[in-house]
C-alpha cells in the first residue's frame, strides 16, 4: 500500500483530497531533474541582514524548470475521471490559456514568485486559486531535495525567524523532529514546504512567549497531532509529533 492508502484507511473521509494529492506526486515524480538550489554565505548573509529571501537567488532557474512541472500536472489532471469535476474543469481552463501563450505557466510562476497582487489577475477565483496551487506544488517539488540543506545551514547559521528562509511565506505546520536532545520544532512552509528549526516555545504568527496566554489542544482521536493555540493573536498552529511525508502536509489534518 502506498503511503497515502495507508493514511486514508484509517481515515475515509479524507479519500478524495487523498487521490488529489498523490495524482500530483506520480506526476511529479515522473519528472526528470536534477535540479538542487545551492546558496552561498553571501545569500544567507542577505537573508538574515536584509531578509532577501533565498528563493530570490535562484529565480529564473525556478521559474525555468517549475513550469514545466506545472504543465504536465494541469495536462495529467484535466482529463482526469478520478479528480472532482472543479479541479479538471479549472485544468483545463489553465489548458486553453496555455495554449493561447507559451510562456503562460513561467509568466504565472514569475507573477507568483514576484507577490504581483492577486486581485488584478483576469483569471476567475477557482481557476486561479487552482493554478496557484498547483503553481507552489511545482516549485515544492522541485526545491525538495534542496530542504536538507536548507534546515541544516538555517540552523547552523541561526536563522530562527517564523517566515521560510526559502520564500518567504508563514508555516502551515510544525514537527517535534525527534534529535540526541529530545524533540525540536521545525516548522514547514506552507507554500514551497521547506522545513527550518524555530524555538520549542512561542507563537510563530505573532512571537508571543508568555506561556500564560499559550495553550495546547490534543485530540484524543489523533495523539500524534496537537493545535499549539496562542490567545493573543487568536491564531493556532497544527503540531505533528510523526515525521512521514503525508504527515507533514496540512491536508492530512483537514478532519
Amino acid at each position: 500500500m502506498t503511503e497515502f492508502e495507508v493514511w486514508t484507511e484509517k481515515r475515509p473521509y479524507l479519500k478524495d483530497v487523498s487521490k488529489f494529492y498523490e495524482k500530483i506526486a506520480e506526476v511529479v515524480s515522473s519528472q526528470n531533474t536534477d535540479f538542487k538550489g545551492s546558496f552561498s554565505d553571501e545569500n544567507w548573509q542577505d537573508l538574515l541582514k536584509n531578509k532577501t529571501y533565498l528563493i530570490n537567488h535562484i529565480k529564473n532557474d525556478v521559474i525555468n524548470n517549475a513550469s514545466k512541472i506545472f504543465e504536465a500536472i494541469v495536462n495529467s489532471l484535466k482529463d482526469s475521471d478520478e479528480m472532482p469535476s472543479e479541479i479538471t474543469v479549472a485544468c483545463k481552463e489553465i489548458d486553453k490559456l496555455a495554449n493561447k501563450d507559451e510562456n503562460f505557466y513561467a509568466t504565472f510562476i514569475k507573477d507568483v514568485l514576484n507577490a504581483t497582487d492577486e486581485k488584478e489577475t483576469s483569471l476567475d477565483d477557482s481557476v486561479f486559486n487552482t493554478a496557484y496551487l498547483l503553481c507552489w506544488q511545482s516549485i515544492a517539488y522541485l526545491i525538495k531535495p534542496s530542504i536538507k540543506d536548507i534546515a541544516e545551514k538555517a540552523d547552523e547559521k541561526g536563522y530562527v525567524e517564523s517566515h521560510c528562509p526559502m520564500c518567504g511565506k508563514e508555516p502551515s505546520i510544525a514537527v517535534l523532529k525527534r534529535g540526541t536532545k529530545g524533540r525540536r520544532r521545525r516548522l514547514v512552509c506552507g507554500h514551497c514546504r521547506t522545513e527550518w528549526f524555530y524555538k520549542r516555545i512561542g507563537c510563530p504568527y505573532c512571537g508571543n512567549e508568555d506561556q500564560n496566554s499559550l495553550r495546547i489542544l490534543q485530540s484524543e482521536n489523533e495523539p500524534n497531532i496537537r493545535a499549539d493555540v496562542c490567545n493573543k493573536c487568536k491564531s493556532y498552529i497544527l503540531t505533528n509529533l510523526a515525521e512521514s511525508d503525508v504527515s507533514k502536509q496540512e491536508w492530512a489534518w483537514l478532519h
